[in-house]
């Protein structure tokens, strides 16, 4: 339903990892933004009373637009949202990562 309602395609990895399972997806950036909204939808209404873990692997050159000048952007999703947020450094060492991991506990 996702995918009809959004327009992305969703690619969800059928190998459990413990209890996390990988959902890629793949489209226009508003079908994308569309489709997100409404797997956090899924998981607000699924687990509102549970402590949530969410990865997102994130685009390398979207985390300074992410973070914000001087931390200003993240740290106004952390203190309106009360949720933890944290993006790796990634490994200095390779000029070519493409995205990075940004975690979001709440």
């Amino acid at each position: 339903q996702i995918e009809s309602t959004s327009g992305a395609r969703l690619n969800v990895e059928k190998i459990e990892r413990g209890s996390e399972r990988v959902v890629e997806v793949i489209g226009s950036l508003a079908s994308i933004t569309d489709a997100v909204k409404q797997v956090a939808e899924i998981v607000c209404d699924t687990m509102h009373k549970i402590s949530t873990h969410l990865r997102l692997a994130v685009s390398s050159n979207m985390v300074p637009r992410l973070i914000g000048k001087q931390g200003s952007f993240v740290k106004h999703l952390i203190a309106s949202s009360a949720a933890e947020i944290t993006i790796d450094r990634g490994d200095e060492n390779l000029q070519t990562e493409s995205s990075r991991t940004v975690s979001v506990v709440g």
